[in-house]
């Protein structure tokens, strides 16, 4: 997903509907009359309806999807959470600590950057962003953090 800011959303819509009105509605045009005098397939024509169904899908989302639902939640999240002290005392969590994620069903990652009140995890291959009061100490006893520990 990518972040649109709102400044240009108008020029996002005019895109999306030029595309609508001078590219899908004039194809559908054409391959419709080719169907009906040249190859007379009437399911055929079903494809091009369902054709412009999901064009029409996808200018309305491309419409009125707000910036939220195209990747501004990291960003949203991270101006709305507070900033958090210093982390390199010794009672906090560190990079490089690992965690537990109970919204992943507890699934164990490395703390890979602390910001604004996010965590950046990787897990195996999985780049995960995470708010830091929702980190949990892992259950594996190797990897598990000092009492006292702080987020």
């Amino acid at each position: 997903c990518i972040g649109v800011p709102p400044s240009p959303a108008w020029l996002w819509k005019g895109i999306n509907w030029a595309r609508w009105y001078g590219e899908d509605i004039p194809q559908a045009i054409q391959q419709s009359l080719f169907i009906i005098y040249v190859k007379n397939n009437p399911f055929m024509l079903v494809s091009v309806a369902v054709g412009v169904i999901t064009s029409l899908k996808a200018l309305w989302d491309a419409i009125n999807r707000s910036p939220l639902a195209q990747g501004a939640y990291a960003k949203l999240i991270a101006s709305i959470v507070p900033e958090f002290p210093e982390l390199d005392r010794a009672n906090h969590v560190l990079v490089g600590s690992w965690c537990a994620l109970p919204d992943h069903g507890n699934m164990s990652a490395r703390i890979v950057a602390l910001s604004n009140g996010l965590a950046e995890l990787e897990a195996g291959d999985a780049k995960i962003q995470a708010k830091m009061e929702s980190l949990r100490a892992p259950a594996d006893t190797r990897l598990s953090w000092p009492s006292g520990t702080l987020l």
